[in-house]
């Protein structure tokens, strides 16, 4: 009996490099140039800082790294570029990984749009892909594409669910929307896509009319065409035109109780405009993905991928600028991941199985430390809150306070704690969308004219008369009718009374009898 416990110990020490740990490859791929927030030197500090935590913390578990698919030519530059060079992806995967069943791949894609070429891809080799850029809801057929998430920071359908949502809890059903055409930023275009795709525009239920604003644009007319159509503006464009627009308004005095308008917030270029944009900005609302972090961990964590930025990426952040939310994604998607792979592997579910991975993340909240909850819905799409915010002062500074919020918890939009909408009209309600002046400017109280300002009183004037000559006349006929047209009735004196009885058919008349009858036809 010793002898065989020494010979198994002696087998168990002759092993000790046995490697049960899970290998990881997240392959990432993405736009090398920095010129995006998606691109890899802006969000890849957050796979980074992720990564050395989870293997810190699943040490016993998984061991991760991470692979940038990129090109050192630059031939991933824009957007469009990381939809027609897919093969770097397929070149890696049957070319550089040598042995799939030692190392699980997930691939991470960090392009601007979501496309059916990446997630084919996973769907045809069985594995996980995550899509971290911006969300289109275009891939969430779980049908179709049964490997794929979307946990980008912000998701182009919920600006249109909240824009239906805005426009029903203000009783808003006639809105303009401007959109910037310069070109300078894509966001504006993808906002025009995705308010007129939705589905109460569609249908009529809400009116919207379309206002391109030209490279150059006459601001003042913009906005007197608006407000022959509506008084609630929603706009798209880079702060500066933003800006530019709501000085126009003030000017105009369009940022009055009367209108309501939304979009990007920029108000201070420490210009001579200052004091107006400030002014004007009371009546501007934004509405933007908002997010509930830790604020003191928050600090630290991003002064972490400042730092990572520009020792491993060359990036430097200038004052006051930090890391977008792209890059806290990127951070929030490891630790997904690593949260899931541990619940998985204790669970004896086939990690390999891209399918039943990606199954594991539906329906469920992740907690991200400083960064909140994250929830993947059934589609697998990471669901985010959205604010309403508005201006106001705090503390000697101007900026936008949440005011109103959606998320996935909630079916109606909710008041927020930070402020209440204090609305800019006599009864404190939100303004109605119906134009001051009407669809034309034909309203009585917005004539300039004054000929037709007279026609108008003498019209009015004329019209009250009538109906005051009107009803004398029809009081004096009813009068006259009442007091001549009663010939049926009896005078008193015409009445005279008989105590004569009047005799019966069985009784015998008299001669007397005779002339009492005589008396009484001639009474």
């Amino acid at each position: 009996m010793r002898r065989l416990i020494i010979v198994v110990s002696f087998l168990i020490q002759a092993y000790p490099a046995i490697d049960c740990l899970l290998n990881v490859d997240l392959l990432i791929y993405g736009l090398r140039p920095a010129v995006m927030l998606e691109s890899i030197p802006l969000s890849g500090p957050g796979f980074d800082v992720g990564i050395e935590e989870i293997n810190r913390d699943y040490s016993d578990v998984l061991r991760m790294k991470h692979t940038y698919i990129s090109d050192e030519n630059h031939d991933l530059s824009e957007c469009d570029d990381t939809s027609a060079h897919f093969d770097k992806i397929s070149n890696y995967y049957y070319g550089s990984l040598q042995n799939h069943s030692e190392v699980l791949l997930i691939l991470m894609h960090l392009g601007c749009t979501e496309t059916r070429v990446f997630a084919q891809l996973s769907r045809e080799w069985n594995i996980l892909a995550v899509s971290g850029g911006l969300t289109y809801s275009t891939l969430r057929d779980m049908n179709f594409y049964p490997s794929t998430l979307a946990t980008g920071p912000v998701q182009l359908q919920l600006y249109s669910v909240m824009f239906e949502k805005i426009c029903g809890t203000f009783e808003w059903t006639n809105v303009g929307f401007a959109y910037d055409t310069s070109g300078v930023l894509p966001w504006p275009g993808m906002m025009h896509d995705i308010f007129t795709s939705n589905g109460a525009v569609r249908s009529g239920r809400i009116l919207l009319q379309m206002f391109a604003i030209a490279p150059k644009p006459d601001l003042p007319d913009l906005l007197n065409r608006i407000s022959y159509v509506s008084r609630v503006i929603f706009m798209s464009g880079t702060p500066i035109l933003i800006r530019k627009l709501m000085i126009a308004a003030w000017k105009q005095n369009m940022t009055s109780s009367e209108y309501s308008v939304g979009g990007p917030v920029t108000w201070y270029q420490n210009d001579t405009d200052d004091e107006i944009a400030f002014r004007a900005y009371g009546s501007l609302m934004q509405m933007i993905t908002c997010y509930d972090h830790d604020v003191k961990t928050n600090i630290l964590l991003k002064h972490q991928f400042r730092q990572i930025a520009e020792d491993l990426y060359g990036v430097k952040y200038a004052n006051g600028q930090g890391p977008s939310e792209f890059t806290t994604s990127s951070y929030v998607v490891v630790k997904m991941l690593a949260q899931v792979l541990n619940r998985t592997i204790h669970a004896n579910i086939d990690v390999f199985d891209g399918r039943m991975l990606a199954a594991q993340f539906l329906n469920k909240s992740f907690s991200a430390g400083s960064m909140g909850e994250i929830f993947i819905d059934d589609s697998g799409e990471r669901q985010t809150k959205i604010c309403l915010s508005v201006f106001g002062n705090w503390m000697g500074a101007h900026f936008p306070q949440r005011a109103m919020f959606l998320d996935h918890t909630q079916p109606n939009l909710q008041n927020a704690s930070e402020i209440t909408i204090q609305w800019n009209t006599p009864d404190k309600k939100p303004p109605a969308d119906t134009p001051l002046c009407g669809y034309l400017g034909d309203e009585v109280r917005c004539r300039t004219n004054s000929l037709g300002t007279t026609v108008t009183v003498i019209v009015v004037a004329a019209a009250t008369v009538s109906f005051c000559c009107l009803t004398a006349i029809f009081w004096c006929m009813r009068t006259h009718r009442l007091t001549h047209d009663i010939w049926w009735r009896l005078q008193d004196e015409q009445l005279c009374a008989s105590t004569v009885p009047i005799p019966s058919v069985h009784s015998h008349f008299t001669d007397s009898s005779f002339k009492e009858l005589d008396d009484l036809e001639q009474c």
